[in-house]
């Protein structure tokens, strides 16, 4: 199977993983919305924030090590397994610990009468996600796909009762997430009958050190990646109010769009650079696949701009409304977390986890430096513009890593066009024109992209037709 092939393969199967939750989730916003007040989702955001930055610091992102590890051939998998596991019991005593305390102390008052169910978020979130990675890393991309079905009819089935019928507010909703990961989850054990890959890891020193030596650089670059994604709603807490938290965190949702098939893509993508650093050393198919999708991302986050405001009319009710105007320029910061995820992907292949923490970090850097001045002079809107400038600061470190390690080119001085243009989009948006006006303006735009972008489009259909 050509390597286009595989990727497309991939991306296909694992769609269909992921695309029913993720369309579920952005569908069951009106639902939300309108059953929950701002404040309780905005409380309901931070919990869910906070447990996935506990993940992969309390278990030294050994999920990572474990798609990775699992992908070599001169690795016993079971092996693989059994290490990721033991980390991943550490991380669940730890975080339990330190939540049942802080229901006396109340350090973190505002989790303190949620302290079950959010023990229980963790739980269920750390496991669904290590299981879901090792098996990428065996391929089982199949039995992913239905897990993610699986989780699908889970999390609507569990909204509908929780909301709808028993009307359990705020503990309900939590329920309702949880029970999405541990279904899908005793699929994957009974399925792959994975209690058999368990072996003692301690007679596996060696293969502890080569996991956790890859992975402990990827704990920087996942709170890196936590503060350029989700330190804003406690700054915007902060300086706004639980309200506008709660709005500002929907305001995501519209974003949600992009990342929706960047998620999918970056899972399949890592296989494919995997198999490509084994077999070849030349980076066409790199340079290729990244004018492509950065294409795709380009064009579809043009689009989505031109329908901000509409989109934000069909799903978000009452005051959540108001999120369209954060959403611009979080949807252009998704691009450029695109591009990083794509870029970071071919240093995972080879095993460079701390390119990717350095360049994260000085994103996280730079929004710290942004952010806390950005929020106080124009409100959520700041924190949105802080974001960007973090997911770009990531972007240009990995592209010039890349030029330096794989000899990495691309069309630079178009895609920046193409950038600007995206920028002018988003400043149109928050302007304060006629609808009118706006609306013709960021067409004649979203054609400008599309302009910009016909090459790589005629690149696209040229792959598309050789195979």
């Amino acid at each position: 199977m050509s390597k286009y092939l595989y990727l497309i393969k991939n991306i296909g199967v694992l769609t269909l993983s992921n695309l029913g939750s993720k369309i579920l989730a952005f569908l069951l916003i009106p639902l939300y919305t309108s059953v929950l007040s701002t404040e309780q989702y905005g409380v309901f955001d931070l919990a869910q924030t906070t447990v996935s930055l506990c993940i992969p610091i309390l278990s030294i992102n050994i999920s990572s090590a474990a798609l990775r590890f699992a992908l070599d051939k001169d690795k016993d998998k079971k092996d693989v397994f059994s290490v990721g596991i033991l980390y991943i019991l550490f991380a669940i005593i730890i975080f339990s610990s330190a939540f049942i305390c802080n229901k006396y102390v109340g350090a973190l008052n505002i989790f303190v009468d949620y302290t079950g169910i959010i023990i229980l978020m963790f739980l269920s979130n750390i496991i669904y996600d290590y299981l879901s990675q090792y098996c990428r890393g065996i391929e089982k991309i199949t039995d992913i796909a239905i897990a993610g079905i699986i989780s699908s009819v889970t999390l609507l089935g569990s909204n509908i009762i929780f909301l709808l019928l028993i009307k359990a507010g705020l503990e309900g909703y939590m329920f309702a997430y949880c029970l999405s990961n541990i279904i899908p989850s005793f699929y994957l054990i009974l399925k792959l009958k994975l209690w058999s890959y368990w072996r003692n890891p301690n007679n596996k020193r060696n293969l502890q050190k080569e996991m956790t030596d890859y992975s402990k650089p990827l704990v920087v670059d996942t709170i890196s990646w936590w503060i350029n994604n989700a330190s804003d709603r406690y700054i915007v807490m902060a300086f706004c109010g639980a309200s506008i938290t709660g709005i500002y965190s929907v305001s995501y949702k519209i974003p949600s769009l992009l990342n929706l098939f960047q998620n999918i893509f970056n899972q399949a993508w890592l296989l494919s650079a995997v198999k490509e650093n084994d077999e070849t050393k030349t980076t066409d198919f790199y340079e290729n696949v990244y004018k492509i999708y950065n294409t795709g991302m380009t064009v579809v986050c043009s689009g989505l701009l031109v329908f901000n405001k509409l989109i934000a009319k069909i799903l978000f009710a009452n005051d959540f409304y108001n999120a369209w105007k954060f959403a611009p320029f979080l949807m252009i910061s998704v691009v450029f977390g695109g591009m990083c995820g794509l870029l970071g992907g071919m240093f995972a292949a080879v095993k460079q986890s701390r390119i990717n923490a350095m360049s994260s970090f000085s994103g996280a850097c730079i929004n710290i430096m942004l952010n806390i001045p950005l929020t106080f002079s124009f409100n959520a809107l700041g924190a949105s513009f802080a974001t960007l400038m973090s997911y770009f600061t990531v972007w240009f470190i990995r592209l010039y890593k890349s030029y330096k390690l794989f000899e990495f080119t691309v069309e630079i001085k178009k895609d920046a066009l193409n950038y600007f243009v995206l920028l002018l989009q988003a400043v149109v948006q928050i302007a304060g024109l006629s609808l009118l006006r706006e609306t013709f303006i960021e067409i004649i735009l979203f054609v400008l992209v599309l302009y910009f972008s016909r090459n790589n489009f005629m690149l696209l259909l040229n792959k598309l037709l050789k195979k």
